[in-house]
């Protein structure tokens, strides 16, 4: 028999066993043989440069956690290092050794956080490191030894690294920080890599690898009886294959070791001078050899069952019916932040003869204590709740107990799986806060976890040496019926019970509350049901669907409703912030009658609280449009002058360069702002949400908490394409297209061109193309016609879509309107009508340079003049020389912008002039901004 390894790893070393049959008797001879691997551990002699590249640190925004293993043989050198950018500035983590000094720095844009080793370490020495760091504080804990702990300054949280995780050097140290401390790469072997929990080949995984040779941790064979020593990813670099009869780290201890098939489908562990199975759900016995059948999970001897982890930053709520063999201290849950027992956890025990419920969240636990002890061998009802630092604890019918977590931080950070009954030894080290330390003798018969849809066998994802409950005593006594439901016995076997359910509850323990939602099949295509009151619902419905329960199917493109439970998900790599000195640009179109609502929201991942975070915000708020942005030293707020909740067409544009914003509505209000502080760069880490998002309040914190309703008819960012809502993103939820109008778009925007031209060129008819100084125009044939394009748009603009027709048929047509009657006009204030008519006569669109030098003044000051002007002279005569127009248009232009009283009392004064004292119509105050707005809108769509 022969067995051929194709390519041979570090995990293929170990025994192989060649089983020969004989052909007479059917008797069986094991050959064992060992496979050794070597050239698995990674030596840097930087002679030159020596480094491995690997990719960017994952998930390290708030929190990471890093542990390796290393062999020093000088005492100076860089081991690990990422940062922002390459050069001297950013963020960066980086840890070496300073003259023996273990040191750890991390900066997230307000300098460095240094955390020093009290003591060298010794060179030719193996070591093990732990480095970890939520948000602002960092901690380091070098052998085993009591954590040393640090903290960045400033406000600044998040930590962004994009480059990749250099490890033993870097390829050019004048290209690291300024404050990363190193200037040389790391001697010796590193044997181990550990990153948030997942082991680290460093050999394997590397992107790009110098100058690394093999590091011989089996040169001096350390292993006894026999064994052989095996290059590893452990502490030490190696492990010992044991020759049957021993076992140990060294192969020090006689006695039966782990072998292929000694425990069945379960998990093998050396243990003293033999070892230990730990048998899957189902299985029991020394060698997991017997099938059983666990309806109520029993506990002894270190049994446990593990579920995935809970999402509990914010709230954490648990229910959980058990019973204790006996009342000494024990674990019956719990959770923690790292698997060495070092950060947040939460957990229930037993303690002294009551139930205690205690939680971490950074500033040390919070212990809830039960009022009464309980007794053993009765079934207890618990219900732990947990919000922020604020905690409750009701056991039976005793009086809750409430209590509260020391110090500020109020986030719950939990990563390893959430363990009943024990925990994983091999795996798991217990936080020393939990207060107990042995696992639980007796029974669990339900739990419930607030963010976890569990179901108490099959929702296990691991579990060791679970067996069935005892119940001789009969099913009930194990009170299955939740919710109050009540349970009769029907025979002897522990599933022999029935449970008769009250109103509203069903299921064969009465587990599943009856709502709308759940028969399951509310909503169509995937969408999601979510209860209003019990009998109503309302369905999430995923991209391509739509309707009351996601029965339709839909489209939509650069234009999108929202209902204000919908949102679209688009690439955050759209508006990267991977610079302060980049300008950002968001223009949006939109439309909307409501008060309140995100349009556009960058922040973090959907599941973090937002309080305190970087973010950048676009949002109706009150009918204003509302800028705001923070980047980790106070917000910036900047809000436009104008409500926009008319149900028609506004456009906004939101600029941002580092601290620095400003907010356009419409192209006539131009707000400014700033954020506080110094910091410049944002920080986020979640996807871009439009129109709303998975979780307003906790995303936002709190600052909005409505999604928009209305139509966003366009979006643009960075100055690119519109946004194709549809194609362009990696999700949305209950978006359709806006709703149509109902009319021949073409016919429309050619009608009203027609119009339009006609009434330009009988502006104009009245002028002679060979005269240079055109003697008279007909003043009710000039108001006329002008007025004819004003009531044009002004009656488009009345209807539901609004001018932004006519905008979409003909976007170049836009400046024309205005152009040719305020520019002849402007033509007329600076007594050079002749040059003006020319220009427009001989087919060219110009404006005489006042017009061309500050577009937004002088049009502004236009509109207004020939809004006086139209009324003036039709007021006055029906035929105006030029000149008479111009002194009227110049006299108009200088008051057009003064107060009321003045302004009467110029116009008295003007006309008294001429021979005729009139008061001014208060029809010529009021007509002058519907003509502003009507053009601005224009101008603007």
């Amino acid at each position: 028999a022969k067995l051929t390894l194709p390519s041979v790893k570090a995990e293929d070393a170990g025994t192989y066993i060649c089983t020969v049959t004989s052909g007479l008797d059917s008797s069986t001879l094991d050959i064992p043989t060992i496979l050794s691997v070597t050239g698995v551990i990674s030596y840097f002699p930087q002679a030159p440069l020596s480094y491995i590249a690997l990719p960017t640190l994952p998930d390290a925004y708030l929190q990471f956690d890093i542990e390796l293993s290393f062999k020093p043989e000088v005492p100076d050198g860089l081991i690990l290092y990422s940062s922002q950018k390459e050069g001297s500035n950013g963020d960066f983590v980086s840890f070496g050794l300073s003259y023996g000094y273990p040191e750890f720095r991390f900066d997230m844009g307000s300098g460095p956080a240094l955390i020093r080793a009290s003591s060298p370490i010794q060179v030719g020495k193996w070591h093990t490191v732990r480095l970890s760091r939520n948000k602002k504080d960092g901690y380091m804990i070098v052998n085993d030894q009591s954590p040393y702990v640090g903290q960045a300054p400033g406000k600044f949280q998040g930590l962004d690294l994009l480059t990749p995780l250099y490890i033993g050097a870097v390829p050019d140290f004048r290209n690291i920080h300024k404050q990363a401390g190193f200037s040389q790469g790391f001697v010796g072997c590193i044997s181990r890599l550990v990153l948030s929990g997942k082991n680290v080949k460093l050999n394997q995984e590397a992107q790009t690898s110098k100058g690394i040779t093999a590091c011989e941790t089996c040169a001096m064979n350390p292993c006894l009886n026999n064994g052989v020593c095996q290059e590893a990813y452990a502490e030490q670099g190696y492990s010992c294959l044991c020759t049957p009869g021993f076992s140990g780290y060294h192969c020090e201890k006689i006695g039966e070791t782990c072998y292929a098939g000694g425990c069945g489908g379960g998990r093998c562990v050396n243990e003293g001078a033999s070892f230990q199975c730990y048998c899957p759900m189902g299985t029991a016995g020394a060698k997991c050899e017997e099938e059983i059948k666990v309806l109520v999970p029993s506990f002894k001897d270190g049994a446990y069952i593990a579920y995935q982890t809970p999402k509990a930053l914010r709230r954490f709520i648990t229910n959980i019916k058990f019973k204790t063999n006996d009342l000494k201290d024990s674990v019956i849950l719990y959770c923690g932040q790292n698997s060495d027992g070092q950060g947040d956890f939460v957990s229930i025990a037993i303690k002294d003869g009551h139930v205690e419920f205690r939680f971490d969240t950074g500033s040390g636990p919070a212990i809830l204590r039960s009022e009464r002890p309980i007794r053993a061998s009765e079934w207890i009802t618990i219900k732990a709740d947990r919000s922020l630092r604020d905690g409750s604890l009701i056991v039976n019918d005793m009086p809750v107990t409430k209590g509260k977590s020391p110090g500020t931080m109020g986030g719950l950070n939990l990563k390893t799986s959430l363990y009943i009954g024990g925990w994983d030894r091999q795996k798991i080290k217990i936080s020393p806060g939990v207060g107990v330390s042995q696992p639980l003798s007796g029974c669990i018969s339900n739990i419930t976890v607030s963010s976890l849809n569990l179901d108490l066998i099959k929702s296990a994802v691991d579990s060791a040496n679970v067996e069935n409950c005892d119940a001789s005593e009969g099913a009930c006594t194990s009170l299955p019926c939740r919710n109050g439901g009540e349970c009769i016995d029907t025979g002897y076997g522990p599933d022999d019970y029935a449970c008769e359910c009250p109103p509203g509850f069903s299921g064969i323990d009465c587990e599943r509350k009856e709502d709308a939602c759940s028969s399951g099949i509310a909503c169509k295509n995937e969408g999601v049901c979510v209860v209003i009151t019990g009998n109503e619902f309302r369905c999430l419905c995923p991209k391509g669907w739509s309707g009351k329960t996601c029965e339709d199917g839909t489209t939509f493109g650069s234009e999108a409703s929202f209902g204000g439970n919908s949102y679209v998900e688009l690439d955050r790599l759209m508006l990267p912030h991977t610079s302060s000195a980049v300008p950002e640009t968001i223009a949006i179109v939109f439309s909307t009658t409501d008060s309140n609502g995100i349009l556009f929201w960058h922040g973090q991942k959907p599941e973090i609280d937002g309080r305190g975070q970087d973010y950048l915000s676009i949002a109706i708020v009150d009918g204003f449009v509302e800028f705001s942005y923070e980047l980790g030293s106070g917000p910036a707020r900047i809000v436009a002058p104008v409500k926009v909740n008319d149900g028609k067409r506004h456009r906004i544009v939101a600029r941002r360069t580092a601290r620095d914003g400003s907010l356009e509505v419409d192209s006539f209000y131009n707000e400014q702002g700033q954020s506080g502080g110094t910091l410049q760069m944002m920080n986020t880490r979640g996807s871009i949400y439009i129109g709303g998002a998975p979780d307003v309040p906790l995303m936002t914190g709190k600052i909005h908490r409505h999604g928009f309703r209305g139509c966003i008819h366009k979006l643009s960012i960075q100055q690119d394409n519109p946004v194709d809502f549809y194609n362009d993103s990696l999700s949305s939820v209950n978006v359709t297209p806006c709703t149509s109008e109902g009319f021949d778009v073409d016919l429309k925007c050619n009608s009203l061109m027609d119009r339009v031209s006609e009434a330009r060129r009988q502006i104009f008819q009245s002028c002679d193309p060979g005269e240079i100084q055109p003697k008279r125009v007909d003043a009710n044939e000039f108001i006329n016609s002008v007025s004819d394009i004003i009531d044009i748009i002004t009656k488009f603009d009345a209807d539901d879509v609004g001018l932004s027709v006519f905008v979409t048929c003909h976007p170049s047509e836009i400046p024309l309107i205005p152009a040719d009657a305020f520019c002849a006009l402007n033509c007329f204030a600076n007594s050079c009508l002749s040059e003006c008519v020319r220009t427009l006569l001989s087919g060219a669109i110009g404006c005489p340079p006042l017009f061309r030098q500050d577009c937004s003044v002088s049009l502004k000051q236009s509109l207004k003049a020939l809004n006086f002007a139209f009324k003036a002279c039709l007021f006055e005569k029906s035929v105006l020389s030029l000149h008479e127009c111009k002194e009227t248009l110049d006299t108009l232009d200088g008051i057009v912008s003064v107060r009321s009283d003045p302004f009467k009392t110029r116009w008295v004064a003007h006309t008294q002039d001429r021979g005729s004292a009139v008061s001014p119509p208060l029809q010529l105050i009021s007509l002058m901004c519907p003509l502003v707005s009507v053009i601005k809108k224009c101008l603007v769509l």
